[in-house]
């Protein structure tokens, strides 16, 4: 079962207003949308590393004793970082 649809063709007005407004885009542009889902894109658990998984479970301990507020990527360059220094990539 397909988990990718690619829809062509779609008008700028026929897209939410701040979907447009978010990505500088007007109503009069023509576009191609990719719609994934994400979730298929995930590695199965016991592919994480153990050092990875003792990680998440110190951030979610500390995050629960409200000694952490979270870490929170807005870009795909911020969680790139974030997951490069949990793997022990960043340097």
């Amino acid at each position: 079962m397909p988990t990718a649809r690619t829809i062509e063709h779609v008008k700028g007005s026929e897209l939410p207003a701040g979907l447009l407004e978010k990505f500088g885009f007007y109503p009069d542009q023509t576009f191609t949308i990719t719609l994934e889902d994400e979730d298929e894109n995930m590695p199965p658990e016991e592919a994480f590393r153990p050092e990875f998984v003792a990680e998440m479970e110190r951030r979610d301990r500390e995050y629960l004793a409200g000694k952490s507020k979270g870490t929170i990527c807005r870009t795909k360059e911020e969680t790139d970082a974030f997951f490069d220094s949990v793997w022990g990539n960043d340097g």
